[in-house]
């Protein structure tokens, strides 16, 4: 007979049940096992916190990592850009005065917030 409420002096298997699973869940995650529950349904509670601590934490970390390698990714594509027009400019002798204001240009440009327009 599993009762959710475990009142007595010897625990039953639902509430040793969920201690082990929450002393897991707070050693995986930065929860703390210093909560001192009474019964099962306080365990639960502290349970279903800690997941959703734990997905929540986890959601933040892959959405900064994912801006950031984005980030990473358009910077390299501008430099790449770069290099490849100071080649052009080196391989087809344009005078240094020229150049540098065009690559400034260009950098400019490329630096610059694109506007939302409607179409």
């Amino acid at each position: 007979d599993m009762k959710l409420d475990d009142m007595d002096d010897t625990p039953g298997h639902i509430y040793q049940y969920l201690s082990s699973y929450h002393w897991s869940l707070a050693q995986v995650s930065l929860g703390s096992m210093e909560v001192d529950c009474s019964n099962s349904g306080e365990r639960m509670y502290n349970v279903i916190c800690l997941i959703v601590g734990l997905f929540g934490g986890s959601a933040l970390i892959s959405l900064l990592s994912a801006n950031m390698l984005a980030f990473q990714s358009r910077q390299r594509d501008k430099t790449e850009k770069l290099r490849t027009l100071r080649k052009y400019l080196q391989e087809n002798a344009v005078p240094p005065r020229l150049a540098v204001r065009v690559l400034r240009q260009v950098t400019e440009r490329m630096s610059a917030k694109k506007l939302l327009t409607e179409d």
